[in-house]
């Protein structure tokens, strides 16, 4: 492992009263780059440190994927007052004047800054040599830094960023060339606008599949991601409870994080190829990316350690509804001509070959949830035709129904095939007819949009619908943030079902089961 740093050393001085202290350092192989992190507060308290790994072998890319990192930290901790310390000039001088040209290499990095600096009260980046860090306990707080490796509940720490290395390592087991936790378990995403992290992003589509727009993103990241949704989606949620980072967008340009897992998912996307053609990355294509993972996974760690993870791994669904959707809303006389059976036949046979294939290529635990009541979301309320909605709805029904009997089949067909099936339809229709009971002020009329029940899908002004959009005021007390997703707070509601819901709303297994087999 070499360094790229300074060889001057200076001694930790805290920051002041209130305020909060992260140490970022990165270390480069031939394998790949280490980043690791400590954050302190005001009285030297260190409340928790992390260990990130990447494939680029940049010391420059890793110590601004670090910064960067930390700052997502910060700011889901909702820490106020943030100084972050590094040692690469390079990286210091590019966050600190925006305006000037960076290094091409740390450039897209360097381009996300400025909308998480403006999500604090007070935000610093400064450069500093090698930090000499005394030895200290952890604070007694119950937040910790976001970690994407273990974090150490040690009574003791670091002397130096070397022992802050191997104090995080011991607890892990190394697979080919790179070191993760004992039992980690990757999080691999396919589907939809459910679960599209930002890949949409990428691609070259219209805005119709993109929420690349304010307001998109401002609860919780405080600008667009590419989610659609306030903040967080189901995958975010899921990959939290695991004890994972955010899982990145496989098509994001600096997407490294291979041992984590990787989020394919595409707005608009359907288990058939022909749903919205030529604007999405639809299941097939996603699998083909999927297929480019393993390859990577292969090449850095080894055929026996990337067999092992993708072995562990949990793959994630939300697939269909746009298969349902489209043809009415393309008024397509093709698809229309099937009869409801041959057309949920065509459908849930795509999302079976998917499915083996995975497991075919070392998959064993997969996450479902069932479509939703796509009849009475807004968009669907504000077109006011009883007739589409009932047939979309009677549709979907069947899809559910074809589907536990599917995956109840595979499970006796497969070695070692388990998985877990979340009941979506009876969660939001539960909440959009009784939001009250489940801490909602409105079911039925999205945050975010226009016309009858917002459901014109206008949110963020770009869309070909409409230019013009309403929002409310506070999403968490809307079931709906716009035509046809999810507020945050309803996400993670579903989240926690997926996570530790009883057999009644998720089995046989629910995901936390998963995750530990």
């Amino acid at each position: 492992m070499t360094h790229v740093r300074s060889s001057l050393s200076v001694a930790w001085s805290p920051p002041t009263f209130g305020g909060f202290k992260v140490n970022v350092d990165a270390a480069t192989r031939p394998q790949g780059n280490v980043v690791a992190s400590v954050c302190r507060d005001s009285a030297g308290a260190i409340l928790g440190a992390s260990l990130s790994r990447g494939i680029s072998t940049d010391p420059l890319v890793g110590e601004a994927r670090g910064v960067l990192f930390d700052l997502h930290s910060a700011l889901a901790l909702g820490l106020p007052l943030v100084l972050i310390e590094a040692d690469k000039s390079q990286v210091v001088d590019a966050l600190q004047d925006l305006s000037s040209p960076s290094p091409w290499q740390i450039f897209n990095d360097v381009c996300n800054a400025p909308f998480l600096f403006g999500s604090f009260r007070s935000c610093k980046v400064v450069f500093t040599p090698l930090v000499r860090i005394p030895c200290a306990r952890f604070g007694s707080l119950g937040r910790f830094l976001v970690l994407r490796g273990q974090f150490v509940p040690s009574p003791e720490l670091l002397n130096n960023y070397s022992s802050i290395y191997a104090a995080l390592l011991i607890q892990t087991r190394c697979h080919g060339h790179l070191c993760l936790p004992e039992k980690h378990v990757a999080l691999l995403v396919f589907g939809d606008s459910l679960f599209d992290a930002g890949n949409n992003n990428y691609i070259n589509t219209t805005s119709d599949y993109r929420s690349n727009v304010w307001p998109y993103g401002e609860t919780f990241f405080k600008y667009p991601t590419g989610r659609f949704s306030d903040g967080r989606i189901i995958p975010d949620f899921i990959a939290e409870y695991a004890k994972l980072p955010l899982i990145t967008p496989y098509l994001h340009p600096a997407y490294s994080q291979y041992t984590d897992g990787a989020n394919f998912a595409s707005a608009g996307a359907g288990a058939l190829v022909g749903t919205h053609r030529g604007f999405v990355v639809d299941l097939q294509a996603q699998l083909r990316y999927f297929k480019n993972l393993i390859g990577l996974s292969r090449q850095k760690l080894g055929d026996a350690d990337a067999r092992a993870l993708l072995g562990r791994a949990l793959y994630l669904f939300s697939i269909g509804t746009n298969d349902y959707v489209a043809p009415f809303a393309t008024n397509s006389s093709g698809l229309l001509s099937y009869s409801r059976e041959e057309y949920v036949d065509m459908v849930i046979g795509n999302l079976t070959i998917v499915i083996k294939e995975i497991h075919k290529n070392g998959g064993r635990k997969f996450g479902f949830q069932s479509l939703p009541p796509v009849g009475s979301f807004p968009y669907r309320r504000a077109l006011i035709n009883n007739a589409v909605a009932q047939e979309i709805t009677a549709r979907v029904i069947l899809h559910n129904k074809a589907l536990s009997k599917v995956l109840v089949k595979l499970e006796r067909q497969l070695n070692g095939f388990r998985y877990s099936m979340a009941n979506m339809y009876n969660f939001l229709g539960e909440r959009t007819n009784y939001p009250s009971k489940y801490g909602f002020k409105e079911g039925k009329i999205a945050c975010c949009g226009t016309g009858p029940h917002r459901g014109i899908n206008s949110c963020g002004g770009k869309r070909s619908a409409m230019k013009e959009y309403e929002l409310c005021h506070n999403p968490r007390k809307y079931v709906f943030f716009d035509s046809g997703h999810p507020t945050e707070m309803a996400n993670e509601q579903f989240a926690k079902l997926m996570w530790s819901g009883t057999p009644n709303d998720t089995g046989p297994y629910n995901l936390k089961a998963l995750f530990e087999l």
